[in-house]
């Protein structure tokens, strides 16, 4: 038999551990992008969540404060929940607002003013 042909089998093995090896790692890097992909989404979730609350629909609302989580029919869909840190008897100061849309919570602290006009100088 000649022996100028082929590769031995202690090449082959060489070869063929180096390319496990080269996938475990390419699997661990995919599922690491798979997991910060997900948290991203989330965090886009909670934030379009938060917006949508405080920009259109909640906004004259934040004089009732809310006891425990409230439904959020979406979209996007969630929870939030109002609480008060220091407020005046016209309603002005802050309040929190947490929210929680796909496992994913977030708290603001809100500074609401009168909505009346400031008079010009």
């Amino acid at each position: 038999m000649d022996s100028s042909k082929g590769f031995s089998l202690i090449e082959i093995l060489v070869a063929l551990t180096i390319a496990a090896v080269l996938s475990i790692s390419f699997l661990g890097v995919q599922r690491q992008n798979a997991l910060m992909a997900q948290a991203s989404a989330d965090t886009w979730e909670s934030l379009n969540l938060s917006q949508d609350v405080l920009a259109h629909k909640y906004p004259d609302g934040f004089n009732v404060i809310s006891s425990g989580w409230i439904s959020w029919p979406g979209p996007p869909s969630g929870r939030i929940r109002v609480g008060m840190e220091s407020i005046s008897a016209s309603g002005v100061g802050e309040y929190n607002l947490e929210t929680e849309a796909s496992g994913y919570g977030m708290v603001w602290k809100v500074y609401r003013v009168p909505h009346k006009t400031l008079e010009r100088r």
